[in-house]
């Protein structure tokens, strides 16, 4: 009687396709996702002081970058708004929290975030 070895491939290439997916940390060799802060750009996180032009400077200059992550540390923003970029991630850490301004006036578009 012949034993059944097919089972014995597909198994070996799927644990070879499994395991090949993803190199170990310390050999794939892409660059780390950028981030960045909106606090690093002027957001206070008070939320009385807007925050808009923050955002905004964080969004282009990720969207420049070529994409990342767009980071809300715990903090109250408060804004008008947004204009969204290709590859562009919005990140709110646990403690941030995003406000729509009640001045009109400070939206050039129906929406907090516009994309």
């Amino acid at each position: 009687m012949a034993r059944p070895t097919g089972w014995i491939l597909v198994l070996g290439l799927t644990t070879a396709l499994v395991s090949g997916c993803q190199p170990p940390a310390e050999e794939r060799t892409e660059p780390a996702p950028l981030v960045f802060n909106i606090k690093d750009y002027g957001a206070t996180g008070i939320k009385e002081d807007l925050a808009r032009e923050a955002i905004q400077k964080a969004v282009d200059a990720c969207g420049e970058a070529g994409g990342g992550t767009v980071l809300f540390p715990p903090g109250d923003y408060t804004s008008g708004t947004i204009h969204l970029r290709s590859h562009v991630r919005l990140y709110l850490e646990g403690g941030a929290a995003l406000y729509a301004i009640h001045d009109r006036s400070r939206f050039d578009r129906e929406a907090l975030l516009y994309g």
